[in-house]
């Protein structure tokens, strides 16, 4: 059996790492496609909004009776308002440890770049505010 030419070897190679790069090229153009949201028609979900759905799951999932229903939607209510506490609470921390991050950060930052910082905190905090279902302090 004779030994293939090194320029042949080379070329199956390059034609298999071609073949797997358009493959996972593939692959990864059509898991992105199914990701995709529009940005500008996106909606940004609320604690309610997650609640509302739980209870639309359990009914549905669940079979639930109309009397069963009456039982259980009270119980979910009560699981949003501990939710809601819980994620209030956890937000004013992560805020707290944002804020002082971003002291030290101004320090850093010529004034332009301070007032971007300060720009991006309000953005931040109003986009909480939103999803939270809560309006502008």
């Amino acid at each position: 059996m004779s030994a293939l030419p090194q320029s042949k070897i080379v070329i199956y190679l390059a034609s298999i790492f071609l073949v797997g790069a358009i493959s996972g090229a593939v692959v990864a153009w059509g898991a992105a496609k199914e990701r995709r949201v529009d940005v500008n028609t996106r909606k940004h979900t609320t604690m309610r909004d997650v609640c509302d759905h739980l209870k639309k799951r359990y009914q549905s999932h669940l079979d639930l009776t109309p009397a069963q229903m009456e039982k259980v939607e009270p119980i979910l209510d009560e699981t949003w308002k501990q939710m809601r506490a819980i994620h209030g609470r956890t937000m004013q921390e992560i805020d707290e440890v944002l804020d002082r991050s971003n002291a030290e950060i101004a320090r850093e930052l010529t004034p332009q770049q301070q007032v971007k910082l300060v720009e991006m905190t309000r953005e931040r905090q109003e986009f909480h505010r939103k999803r939270m279902g809560l309006s502008s302090r």
